[in-house]
């Protein structure tokens, strides 16, 4: 009785038992949720995860995340975290994944800069680290930590080419190109080198440039312009850009208008120069193609004959306005060179992807002269970099922005006067007055009263000097080229706090309405003052600075670049009247009004006037040429200002003489008490320019969804053409295809090979 009773208990027991078994059974056979997602990156340029990928220290650098697996059904948020020494920026994005497998690998792009190297005590050391993480419900169901690829010097020159293949332009690394990065002072730059050969080149080709070549995918190129900061050059050749996202698109595009050298290649093929892109880069309105069986300019020119058993197809087309011919003639052009904002593009009417012509030996010599065809006059829009050596410039720029209360104190006077009352107050008067009154017990209710009396009247004496409001004000350097009614802007803004708190800073762009909300990347000025220690940058097709913690009375002060619209050109004519100066005219086409405008040429303005739209103004200046230079001397302020008045006007005016000095001291030589090696990011030759100043806001700032209060004044920079009738020395500074061409280059040796000197051709 007493066993039967007991098998008749304990077989549901094990019936329950087996069914529990087989539950955890089965869960510990399912996938670990945390890692149904997989994580990968690119850092920098590369064609693939596992392949070489390059970056520029100390630059914007593009990231590439790519999540494959098992997708996690509904919304989760993807973050970039990146630790500078004790700082961590993090980049936040919202995003959503489909249920099951992940057919194709999701792609998110995220531009960073990226400081590897931390300078303590002495010596460099290695703190960047970036970590990937993917979030669901606030729980981590993914993470990855990603090392940082090859590191370019600090001073090559960098070209990405875009081609379908990811191949085609090997052969520029096989040569001494003689090449440095972009507006660096080449000659400064050599110097520092300790390590730098004595041997020098043959042909005059400078043997200390190195040259760096970087292919990637469509996917992985950058969402915003500063993505392809370590990019002096972009050779666009058949990759295909319709498949591009609108940010992508729009982020190439704004890399050439802030200064870049986009080449494109021509060819026959006009299908792909179709796209809305093309057509809107080109130089030239295409209306077909023809055929050569040689190419006699290039031959000629290089001393290389190049020919080809099948003709070379050509494009035709007519010149569009502000570009002209670099290589050819007018009715047969073979190289074209057009402005589009602050950069240039070049069109070689042939495919310099054909395989003829990369196989030709003069191939190298082409190039280092395409190469040399951008811009490269002092970029005034660098001034306001926190990146560049120009930073000490900037932070004279978020002084001025801060406003007269930032940096107020009051008078001596008004201090000892406030001390020596406290005293007399809270010591012999209180103690004498209760004294005569007998009642000395009351200076433990006096004295506290007193106490708190002073303090009063201590924090309504630092609201008066320091202000009760929150304000954000704002200044821009907008560049461009005569012709092109494109331009580039760069902005800097400083958000001053009246009380310790954090805040939501949102960030757009006047050049936002036009193609929706694209995502910058903000640089904070004040490295030293971090941000807490940590900051979060959310980016949903805006940006926005996530709990930017800001103390009592002070400030914190950020840089990007500005998008505008100008709806119009600014046109400008030049024409040579002796050997030394121009006649210029500049006509206004654009809807910006200009104040206290002159044409400068490195050390002499020439004041025009107002120029607003519509008006001409025209004057015979001093042509500059053949000098180069880190600075632009502009015109000081045409009116005095009250150093005592905090009006909208006076602030303008501090700002405007900030913004003045520092484009005048960017040759400071220095960055946050380091020396940079001649690396300078506004480095280049004397423009001929025109400045004029306006107020027309570009930067949309809200605080806490809200419009803060504060000024913006802007400075705008345009670059003249070069004049008619220039000489030699004028016209070869801005096409190199004037100068005589180099006619052979060293070889590229490897680490313990013996030269090998440039051989010209038998």
């Amino acid at each position: 009785m007493y066993s039967g009773l007991s098998l008749s208990c304990i077989k549901p027991l094990l019936c329950r038992l087996t069914n529990v078994c087989a539950a955890t059974a089965l869960l510990c056979s399912l996938p670990v949720a945390s890692r149904a997602v997989d994580i990968d990156a690119i850092i920098g340029f590369g064609q693939s995860v596992p392949s070489r990928a390059v970056y520029r220290p100390e630059t914007c650098t593009p990231v590439t995340v790519y999540l494959t697996g098992a997708g996690v059904k509904g919304e989760c948020q993807l973050q970039v975290l990146v630790r500078n020494a004790d700082q961590v920026a993090t980049y936040s994005r919202r995003i959503t994944l489909p249920e099951g497998q992940i057919k194709e690998a999701r792609t998110e792009g995220f531009v960073f800069r990226l400081n590897p190297l931390d300078y303590s005590m002495g010596r460099m050391s290695s703190t960047s680290e970036v970590t990937i993480q993917l979030l669901n419900d606030g729980r981590q169901i993914a993470h990855k930590t990603v090392a940082l690829p090859l590191a370019t010097s600090s001073d090559s020159y960098n070209v990405l080419a875009l081609t379908r293949s990811g191949s085609g332009l090997n052969f520029l690394t096989r040569k001494k190109m003689g090449l440095f990065h972009r507006h660096s002072d080449s000659e400064e730059t050599s110097n520092s080198r300790p390590s730098a050969s004595p041997q020098q080149s043959n042909n005059g080709v400078n043997p200390n440039a190195s040259l760096t070549l970087a292919y990637t995918r469509p996917e992985s190129l950058p969402v915003n312009e500063q993505g392809y900061d370590m990019v002096d050059a972009i050779a666009l050749a058949d990759m295909p850009v319709d498949g591009l996202t609108e940010a992508q698109t729009s982020a190439l595009k704004g890399w050439v208008r802030s200064g870049g050298l986009l080449i494109l290649s021509g060819g026959g093929d006009m299908a792909r120069l179709k796209s809305q892109f093309w057509q809107e880069m080109l130089p030239i309105a295409p209306t077909g193609s023809g055929t050569a069986n040689d190419l006699p300019e290039l031959s000629s020119r290089y001393h290389w004959p190049i020919k080809s058993a099948v003709p070379f197809q050509i494009l035709k087309g007519s010149l569009k306005p502000g570009a002209r011919v670099l290589l050819g003639s007018a009715a047969n052009p073979l190289v074209i060179a057009a402005p589009y904002g602050a950069g240039t593009v070049v069109l070689t009417t042939f495919d310099y992807q054909d395989p003829t012509v990369r196989s030709w030996s003069g191939g190298p010599l082409l190039w280092r002269d395409l190469l040399k065809c951008g811009n490269d006059m002092v970029q005034a829009r660098n001034t306001l970099r926190s990146g560049t050596r120009n930073g000490s410039a900037a932070m004279l720029v978020a002084d001025a922005l801060a406003g007269r209360r930032a940096t107020s104190t009051p008078a001596f006077y008004t201090i000892a006067i406030f001390l020596a009352a406290y005293i007399i107050l809270l010591v012999p008067v209180s103690y004498f007055i209760l004294k005569r009154i007998d009642r000395r017990e009351l200076a433990w209710y006096t004295a506290p009263a007193l106490i708190a009396g002073f303090t009063l009247v201590s924090y309504i004496i630092a609201i008066s000097i320091k202000g009760g409001s929150l304000t954000v004000n704002r200044a821009a350097v907008v560049e461009g080229q005569a012709g092109s009614p494109i331009y580039a802007g760069y902005g800097q803004f400083t958000v001053y706090s009246p009380k310790r708190s954090t805040y939501d800073v949102s960030l757009r762009t006047a050049g936002d309405t036009e193609t929706g909300l694209h995502e910058v990347v903000p640089g904070e000025l004040f490295h030293a003052q971090s941000l807490g220690g940590e900051m979060v940058i959310e980016q949903d097709g805006g940006t926005v600075l996530r709990g930017l913690q800001i103390g009592l009375w002070d400030k914190k002060s950020f840089d990007m670049p500005v998008a505008i619209n100008a709806h119009g050109a600014f046109d400008a004519t030049a024409v040579m009247v002796d050997g030394a100066r121009a006649k210029v005219t500049v006509t206004n086409n654009s809807n910006i009004s200009l104040r206290d405008c002159a044409l400068m040429n490195g050390d002499s303005p020439t004041p025009v006037g107002d120029l607003p739209p519509g008006k001409s103004v025209t004057a015979t200046v001093k042509w500059a040429s053949g000098s180069n230079s880190s600075v632009i001397r502009i015109p000081g302020m045409s009116q005095g200002i009250d150093a005592d008045s905090d009006s909208p006007e006076s602030t303008r005016g501090r700002i405007r003489s900030a913004v003045t000095q520092a484009l005048q001291d960017s040759a400071s030589g220095q960055r946050y008490g380091w020396m940079n090696n001649g690396t300078d990011g506004s480095f280049g030759k004397t423009p001929n320019i025109l400045v004029g100043w306006f107020d027309d806001p570009l930067m949309h700032i809200t605080v806490n969804k809200s419009e803060p209060q504060g000024v913006e004044t802007n400075v705008f920079v345009l670059h003249l053409p070069t004049p008619e009738k220039a000489g030699y020395q004028i016209e070869s500074g801005t096409n190199p295809f004037v100068l005589e061409a180099v006619l052979a280059l060293d070889d590229e040796q490897q680490p313990g090979a013996k030269p090998n000197p440039a051989k010209g051709k038998p």
